[in-house]
């Protein structure tokens, strides 16, 4: 039931490949989702991501590196601002790879060519970094402060929390070899991410439903469904998670596709089940009509 896909990027082209089938179809009624990708993702060189971008490093400066994407056909920019969490220790350990100072330029670059940015970020001083460098979302943001939250609802920034890829973590840790230590913390990575979300939600932040699908036992399609029952979970109402990944998405990244909306001049995709959503998320993955 997934109508639109915002991929997160790859250095080999693949989400590219299929961006340009998803464009051959815009305007039909299309069996498949919409998808755009960012095809590569930038880090720097020997940081986080080298599996799935090309290093700044490789170009003269960011308006060249930004360039490059764009001739590639990326619909989007995506920035590794930080590295990831560290489990045994139950928090981000490296330092930012991007200052606040580069990813403005690279934000800056990006909208030259029309084009929004969204950042990997966790950690309190990466998504600092993120959030003064004018991204559009901020994917992941585990350890996100109160402040930091209160920026991105003044600024419009959308908050993108991905529950799913720790939470495998922890319901796979006998496969995984995580001892009781490490389990401990990741149980008190969701906690605190649960309450974070509650908070945000409060706040007024724009909060976006995203699975991280593609990480470690994290499917399309059903990883999502795993996310929006997360998120309830922590204490979402079911219409703000249907929210998250419809209208609220659909408003602020601006598919080419105009869908995840009932309203003028959207595209009408959507899911006809006997079984109600509002009463709980987890009715989505019950039988529907065909």
């Amino acid at each position: 039931g997934v109508g639109a896909v915002r991929d997160a990027g790859d250095k080999y082209g693949v989400g590219l490949a299929l961006a340009v089938g998803a464009k051959a179809r815009l305007g039909e009624l299309a069996t498949t989702p919409w998808i755009d990708s960012p095809g590569a993702a930038i880090p720097h060189r020997g940081r986080y991501g080298s599996f799935m971008g090309e290093p700044l490093e490789d170009f003269e400066s960011w308006n060249a590196c930004v360039a490059s994407r764009v001739a590639a056909g990326a619909d989007r920019i995506k920035l590794l601002v930080s590295g990831i969490i560290n489990f045994q220790a139950g928090r981000v350990t490296a330092p930012p790879q991007m200052s606040a100072e580069e990813v403005r330029a690279l934000v800056a670059a990006a909208r030259q060519h029309g084009r929004q940015t969204f950042a990997h970020a966790s950690g309190a001083d990466g998504i600092e970094n993120a959030i003064e460098g004018g991204v559009t979302t901020v994917e992941h943001g585990f350890f996100i402060t109160d402040e930091q939250r209160s920026k991105m609802r003044d600024r419009g920034i959308g908050w993108v929390p991905t529950f799913a890829p720790v939470q495998l973590q922890i319901d796979r840790a006998a496969e995984l070899g995580w001892d009781d230590a490490v389990i401990g913390n990741l149980r008190q990575i969701i906690d605190g991410h649960d309450a974070m979300l509650r908070r945000a939600y409060a706040m007024g932040v724009i909060v976006i439903a995203g699975s991280d699908a593609g990480s470690c036992g994290v499917p399309h399609g059903l990883g999502l469904l795993d996310e929006l029952q997360h998120m309830e979970r922590a204490g979402v109402r079911p219409v703000d998670v249907l929210r998250s990944a419809t209208g609220a998405s659909a408003a602020l990244l601006e598919f080419a596709e105009p869908i995840g909306r009932i309203a003028p001049g959207c595209r009408a995709r959507f899911i006809l089940t006997q079984h109600d959503p509002l009463a709980t998320v987890a009715n989505l993955r019950r039988a529907k009509p065909i």
